[in-house]
């Protein structure tokens, strides 16, 4: 969530060691093509300048940081959604640069485009430097000194990776909202941090909030951002003054791939049962495969409705499409076939629904399993979200955690003078298992 507290130690900046130039040359060669060539020259001037003590082509325009965040209403340290893009380009150029570098505490791997480090590494070895070469005023007010109004309000544990979270608010940013407030970003790293936060009602992060009309709750692989004392006390803000929540995910990658297989499972049956009739033996085997096709579609929908399990949905949903397939394989052949290779059989069923209905039909039953199968996807990768934020929260408040103990301490007993722990509880439990909250 925001901030644990007290700002992460003093960066040390690490030296040009052989052992890192080969993968400094190897993560270049990855993402180097696709990032602006102004943008890498730029930051490698601005690091130069921080390590070297000289220059002064900083990303960042030098602001008097004290005095704009004490004229600046908390609610304006704000960045926008591009602001993030940005942000996440120029860590992938300090990483592929070796400005940020693995650590004992995080041992991220440099080629990695999908977690990345984590945000206490960013802040410490990227944020920190140059915003205190900047004149110690935030990166929002930094980019912004007049501040931008809070519409999003975004909550999170500064052990996830930053490409992680930075991917998962852009693709959630809710459509409205133009400017968010992000702890790491818009708070004040090099200023006294921890007075700031002292009283938990009037810090920073609940002037944003309350004027905030969405909060944006980010999972991580680590660990549950509810592990932390000042997401849950942010949780219990936003449920308090009825802010919309809202579970960030990343982008579903994997949702046109699953219909493309469903629909080729489908087309499939539709041309190995077409091929498997022919000449007069479709009107009499047409008639059983049509109506053991019709059977299954139907107890196969009746399954679909009662499994629960993401790989058995898979199969139902490959079995149906396979089935209604048939269906319409069958139904094809029959329309398609001269009326005197029915027989009896044009006297029956076709009198009734015409056998290129029967044939509709089985292609929409089909689109409807490949649609199931998407909605498989999704519905995977929702529960891994809230796998993600139920990873080491024991449902109690009490077991909530901070790096600084005076902030834990008095965030409880805000709560409990209230009588709010039983409802903080409970808030937060919907929100894990619900994916939003709404007023």
């Amino acid at each position: 969530s925001s901030s644990s507290g007290a700002p992460p130690p003093r960066p040390t900046f690490p030296p040009r060691e052989t052992s890192l130039c080969l993968w400094r040359c190897a993560a270049m060669a990855v993402v180097g093509s696709s990032l602006p060539a102004n943008l890498r020259k730029r930051l490698s001037a601005a690091w130069d300048s921080v390590a070297g003590g000289g220059g002064s082509m900083l990303p960042l325009p030098r602001q008097d940081g004290a005095a704009l965040h004490g004229s600046v209403c908390p609610s304006r340290w704000c960045v926008t959604r591009q602001d993030l893009l940005d942000f996440r380009q120029i860590v992938r150029v300090a990483v592929a640069e070796g400005r940020i570098v693995p650590t004992e505490q995080d041992n991220f791997d440099p080629l990695d485009n999908s977690v990345g480090p984590s945000i206490t590494t960013v802040t410490s070895q990227l944020v920190m430097p140059l915003t205190l070469e900047a004149g110690k005023a935030s990166w929002a007010l930094s980019l912004h000194p007049d501040g931008l109004e809070c519409d999003l309000f975004i909550t999170h544990c500064w052990q996830e990776g930053i490409y992680e979270f930075v991917d998962k608010v852009l693709h959630s940013w809710p459509r409205r909202a133009q400017h968010a407030y992000c702890c790491m970003l818009s708070n004040p790293q090099n200023l006294d941090i921890a007075d700031l936060i002292s009283t938990p009602e009037s810090s920073p992060f609940a002037k944003a909030l309350k004027a905030a009309t969405y909060m944006l709750v980010v999972p991580n692989s680590s660990c549950s951002i509810y592990t932390r004392i000042w997401c849950v006390y942010e949780a219990f803000l936003a449920y308090k003054w009825g802010k919309t929540i809202m579970t960030a995910s990343r982008p579903c990658t994997g949702r046109l791939l699953a219909f493309a297989r469903t629909i080729l499972a489908f087309a499939a049956a539709v041309v190995l049962t077409s091929c498997g009739f022919s000449g007069r033996t479709a009107g009499r085997e047409g008639q059983v495969y049509l109506f053991w096709a019709s059977m299954l579609t139907a107890g196969i929908c009746g399954a679909a409705s009662m499994v629960t399990t993401s790989c058995a949905n898979k199969v139902v949903n490959f079995l149906g499409a396979s089935v209604c397939g048939i269906l319409c394989g069958v139904s094809l052949t029959l329309a398609l076939s001269p009326v005197e290779h029915f027989g009896r059989f044009s006297d029956g069923l076709f009198q009734v629904l015409p056998a290129h209905i029967v044939a509709i039909n089985g292609g929409i039953a089909g689109l409807f399993f490949a649609l199931r199968e998407v909605d498989r996807v999704f519905d995977k990768q929702a529960r891994q979200e809230a796998a993600q934020l139920h990873n080491g929260f024991t449902g109690k408040l009490k077991d909530a955690q901070s790096s600084v103990a005076s902030d834990r301490e008095r965030i409880l007993c805000e709560i409990r003078e209230k009588n709010c722990e039983i409802e903080v509880e409970r808030a937060i439990e919907v929100l894990i298992n619900a994916g939003m909250s709404t007023p």
